[in-house]
């Protein structure tokens, strides 16, 4: 006889949106994320080592195959899906566009929260931060196998000046 499982529903705003997420306290927010259809989580490695499942908890980047369920409840989520609701991913996916900075697409919404987790975090009056040692820091945790980073890199800076009015 196989144990019983509860599950619940853990009520928590996805992209500004009052969502409910069903499943087991110790599912994968990553898997609870994408049932509910918000397919632009990635599940790769399910590990926490390629970043293709990153989102925003709280304005925090994390893996969300990482996360339980549970730890999401009555909080802020917000995936690359939510991009174009605010300045600051806006810009960066415009640049990472403009720039050809992605290729395949796997690794991008990842990239994109991070990006933008990194870029909201700054100083835009003196754009601290804002170089290619910082950027590299930031993206760190999200794997590409497609690009040499450098693209990458270079529309993460330009986001950066755009937001602060430069």
């Amino acid at each position: 006889m196989s144990p019983i499982v509860a599950t619940s529903t853990v009520t928590c705003t996805v992209d500004g949106v009052e969502a409910e997420l069903d499943g087991r306290p110790t599912d994968r927010l990553a898997h609870a994320l994408r049932a509910a259809g918000h397919v632009a989580v990635k599940v790769s490695c399910e590990e926490g080592s390629c970043g293709a499942c990153t989102v925003l908890l709280d304005d925090a980047a994390v893996a969300a195959c990482l996360v339980p369920l549970a730890r999401a409840a009555d909080r802020s989520v917000r995936t690359a899906a939510g991009a174009d609701r605010a300045p600051v991913p806006a810009a960066l996916v415009d640049e990472l566009a403009c720039r050809g900075a992605l290729q395949c697409g796997m690794c991008t919404p990842g990239i994109v929260a991070s990006a933008t987790a990194f870029l909201e975090a700054l100083d835009h009056d003196g754009l601290a931060g804002v170089d290619e040692d910082g950027v590299r820091a930031a993206l760190a945790g999200n794997l590409c196998r497609c690009t040499g980073y450098d693209g990458l890199v270079g529309a993460v800076v330009r986001a950066a000046h755009r937001v602060a009015g430069e």
